[in-house]
């Protein structure tokens, strides 16, 4: 079977929140997303895919690893709701120390979503930004993607 035709395989919600309420070590991602949408489905496929290289290298200084978590939209629908989710648009919420991380896309406001369909590049793009601003002490982590191959 064709890897886009592949099935999600979902964590629960209580799960990621658990895991942001007691990880002080790892970088938390995560990926809400529904299987009968392709871009959220290939969104936390891409996603999944970035977590499984990225575990297998060396971690940087004060992150000892990623953990990833892909929520389906359709099982929280509530929760969805009430944080400005829109079942079927791919999001993705970050985590470090059980606090929520704050995104500038180039120009305009920051935000503590991402929302849409980023590749593995991508995502290598933005644990990069984090990295540097969680190093440096940054509270909101700029994300440029205007580099080529993006």
């Amino acid at each position: 079977m064709d890897s886009d035709e592949e099935l999600v395989s979902f964590q629960t919600l209580e799960d990621a929140q658990q895991a942001i309420a007691r990880d002080r070590e790892n970088l938390i991602f995560v990926g809400f997303g529904v299987n009968w949408c392709y871009p959220a489905k290939k969104n936390l496929q891409n996603l999944w895919a970035f977590g499984e290289d990225t575990n297998s290298h060396k971690k940087c200084n004060q992150l000892k690893g990623l953990r990833i978590f892909l929520v389906n939209q359709d099982k929280c629908k509530h929760y969805c709701s009430q944080n400005g989710m829109i079942v079927g648009v791919p999001t993705c919420t970050i985590f470090f120390k059980g606090k929520q991380m704050s995104f500038l896309e180039g120009e305009g406001d920051g935000k503590e979503m991402l929302k849409g369909l980023y590749n593995i590049p991508q995502w290598k793009k933005i644990q990069n930004s984090i990295v540097s601003s969680v190093e440096s002490g940054k509270k909101v982590v700029l994300i440029d993607f205007s580099t080529s191959g993006e």
